[in-house]
């Protein structure tokens, strides 16, 4: 996420300039760092294990059927058992005070006077033109230095009327249209490989075209970098439902991420596990 760069002075862009990613490869990752990229899902090795067990399962039943049926029965009562004891576990361990780090708007507002680094904010889209005016008002709104913002519209070349959207509006000159050229995989994380390599931030946060992030969430991703150990490269905002009381299927939705966001994850924060990541809003 650190980029040599962004020691400089950010020049400021063209108010809606449009810039191509012709000739940017979105796979350099891959091809350059394979242990890195999730681009093979599953390994040799990994895949001559399961067809090891599938071999061994298939013949312990047909030699032992009954036998096999029991033992299987056992492991799974096994693995839900140490699964339920741990998501308590996990539970238990979100109410710690290290769980999840938080700033009052004192401690934002004792911050100043101070110079904020230059902040790269990717926004993904793909046929969301009626998203892109309440995404640029709320990036906008950001309680941030509008000189230290970088923010990306990662556009698709065949997505005419996002791309005609973002073209017939005045965008601030921290705004800038990346536009994607037409590759294989046709997925979010290509467009994000390509907003990386043009990025100009020492930090860097990715959005979706939905979101509404608090004012102050870019000031508080930079303190919570500065608090943490130096082996932290990533920290995740805790997401919700704005319009939680809209129909049956946004509570349900509400309830969903509350488990999850308030729950499970400072939860596996706390005890040190491996935190999965969401699609958004991850710093």
């Amino acid at each position: 996420m650190n980029n040599p760069a962004s020691s400089a002075a950010m020049p400021h862009n063209p108010p809606g300039e449009t810039i191509s990613a012709a000739g940017i490869d979105p796979l350099e990752l891959s091809n350059k760092q394979p242990d890195w990229s999730a681009s093979r899902p599953v390994t040799v090795a990994q895949k001559r294990t399961v067809l090891a067990l599938l071999s061994v399962l298939l013949l312990a039943a047909a030699l032992a059927p009954l036998k096999t049926a029991c033992l299987l029965i056992a492991f799974c009562t096994i693995f839900y058992t140490v699964s339920a004891l741990y998501k308590f576990a996990v539970i238990r361990a979100s109410i710690s005070p290290a769980a999840i780090l938080s700033f009052s708007d004192r401690q934002i507002a004792a911050q100043e006077p101070r110079r904020w680094p230059v902040y790269s904010i990717l926004v993904p889209m793909y046929k969301e033109p009626e998203t892109l005016s309440q995404m640029v008002t709320a990036l906008r709104d950001l309680d941030y230095p509008d000189d230290k913002k970088d923010v990306q519209f990662l556009l698709e070349e065949d997505d005419a009327s996002t791309l005609e959207a973002a073209r017939a509006m005045t965008l601030p000159p921290e705004f800038r249209v990346t536009v994607i050229p037409h590759s294989f995989p046709r997925t979010k994380p290509k467009a994000c490989n390509i907003g990386l390599h043009l990025a100009r931030g020492e930090y860097l946060v990715i959005y979706d075209a939905e979101d509404l992030p608090e004012k102050d969430q870019l000031k508080k991703a930079v303190m919570a970098f500065e608090d943490s150990a130096e082996d932290v490269v990533c920290v995740q905002s805790r997401l919700n439902y704005y319009n939680s009381g809209h129909n049956i299927i946004t509570r349900w939705f509400t309830a969903e991420y509350s488990a999850w966001f308030d729950l499970q994850l400072p939860g596996l924060a706390a005890l040190g596990a491996v935190i999965p990541l969401g699609g958004t809003s991850n710093h």
